[in-house]
This record gives structure tokens, C-alpha cells and sequence, in this order.
């Protein structure tokens, strides 16, 4: 073996459990940011940075406007929203609370 495979190797043992524990079911996720996507019961909030993460509505998700309690559907294309959810075993994360504000 040449040394830069070997390197190649020792980078990639190094970086596998980081990666491993990125995505995993039970990882929490965070975002803060603006709907840029909604298709019923997915929805992508993008933050400032320009990260964009999906959601899956499941039962059980508590969904306010302005403080309010509200449904699903007040989620749209352009409103603000703070996001928290967390990722399933076949990787879908699940949004447990949305924070809308307009």
C-alpha cells in the first residue's frame, strides 16, 4: 500500500462514527428559518445559512401561528417557523413542534 491510501484509509476509519452519529433515529434537529416547500405531510424550512431540512406532520405535532394553537394547514410557502423534530428509523424526522409566525 501507498502511503496516500493508507492516509486515505486512516481519514475514513476517522470520519465513519461522525458520520454514524449524524444520522441515526433519535437524532434531535433544529432549525429556524422560512418555508420553502410544502407538500402535505412534508415541509422544507431553510435558515439563514442556506441549510434546508424536511419534515414529515405526524400525529401528535403541536403546530402554533403567532402563539396560538393551530393545524398543519397554516403551513405555507414564505411564513416564518422554528422547527424541532427528530429523525425515525427510516430516517424521516418527524416534526414535533412548528412555531409559525407571519
Amino acid at each position: 500500500m501507498t502511503r496516500r491510501t493508507v492516509v486515505s484509509l486512516i481519514g475514513a476509519a476517522m470520519l465513519l462514527p461522525t458520520m454514524l452519529l449524524a444520522a441515526h433515529p433519535g437524532h434531535e434537529y433544529h432549525i429556524e428559518g422560512t418555508v420553502t416547500k410544502v407538500r402535505s405531510p412534508h415541509f422544507e424550512v431553510k435558515d439563514a445559512k442556506g441549510n434546508t431540512e424536511s419534515f414529515m406532520i405526524v400525529p401528535g405535532t403541536e403546530v402554533s401561528l403567532n402563539n396560538s394553537r393551530a393545524t398543519a394547514t397554516e403551513i405555507a410557502v414564505g411564513v416564518r417557523a422554528v422547527v424541532d423534530g427528530v429523525e425515525n428509523d427510516r430516517g424521516i424526522v418527524e416534526a414535533k413542534k412548528v412555531k409559525l409566525t407571519r
